[in-house]
């Protein structure tokens, strides 16, 4: 991976690298209770570092991805001295938050609602967790990555040769196997069809909306009404955003569903 960073920072003539987290959980000492994937962060984070080239940390959408708490991310960036940046806002996201209609890119998905405004209490995939959306769900900040790696587990990344290597390391340090948690779930999915969402799926909307609501939700994210439904598929879930568009538009924008 720093290999390839590095060929890629050397044809664009770059004079650092940033790398982004959308939740701040690269930030993970190892021990948070609710982390779920750390080997992708971790990583990145230590490849970063590795390629020697001026490097820096940027967090933003502290807490979005459902497993750091927010308020845990914005201690760490604070007691690691981040500089503060812009906060994204809904001028900078208007040209690619139609992406989201299409993508379903959640945790980017809900930091561009926060950065367009947006709220309150929003369900999310898998487990149904909830995350909020506050008036500092868009703030930004940067760390210089070697500072950030020397705090985390990618310290110790930094002379492992494979995935499977890179892996046993993190699932010793955080009791966490993110490849055994995705190939579950993938193989869960597998002889899967997905459903092609129409106008008849809409009372199940409403349903899970409803549930959501009675759950202390605000939103729920279009990610995991697309799950609920079984629209496992880009197409399936550009259908039902085209669906809900059409048919729920004071209720859903491109990755949120007001409940």
């Amino acid at each position: 991976m720093a290999t390839q960073i590095d060929a890629a920072a050397a044809y664009f003539a770059a004079d650092d690298i940033v790398l982004v987290d959308v939740g701040g959980d690269a930030l993970t000492d190892g021990a948070d209770p609710g982390l779920r994937s750390p080997l992708a962060d971790q990583l990145a984070l230590a490849a970063c570092v590795l390629v020697g080239r001026p490097a820096r940390l940027v967090v933003t959408g502290a807490g979005l991805d459902g497993e750091i708490p927010a308020e845990i991310v914005l201690q760490r960036l604070e007691g690691l001295a981040a500089h503060r940046l812009a906060p994204i806002d809904g001028e900078g996201v208007a040209l690619i938050r139609h992406v989201f209609g299409w993508h379903p890119s959640e945790a980017s998905g809900m930091l561009a609602a926060a950065a367009d405004g947006r709220r309150g209490r929003v369900e999310v995939r898998d487990a149904g967790d909830h995350v909020e959306l506050t008036g500092r769900t868009a703030e930004v900040f940067a760390v210089d990555a070697v500072r950030a790696a020397a705090v985390t587990p990618a310290t110790l990344l930094g002379r492992t040769t494979s995935l499977s290597e890179a892996e046993a390391v993190i699932r010793d340090v955080t009791g966490v196997s993110e490849i055994r948690y995705e190939s579950t779930k993938a193989n869960q999915m597998r002889d899967r069809t997905a459903h092609q969402p129409s106008a008849a799926d809409l009372a199940a909307v409403d349903a899970h909306a409803s549930a959501a609501r009675k759950r202390g939700a605000d939103f729920i994210s279009a990610r995991r009404l697309a799950e609920l439904i079984g629209a496992s598929s880009l197409d399936a879930y550009a259908r039902l955003s085209s669906l809900l568009s059409a048919q729920r538009p004071d209720r859903f924008e491109p990755s949120l569903y007001r409940v």
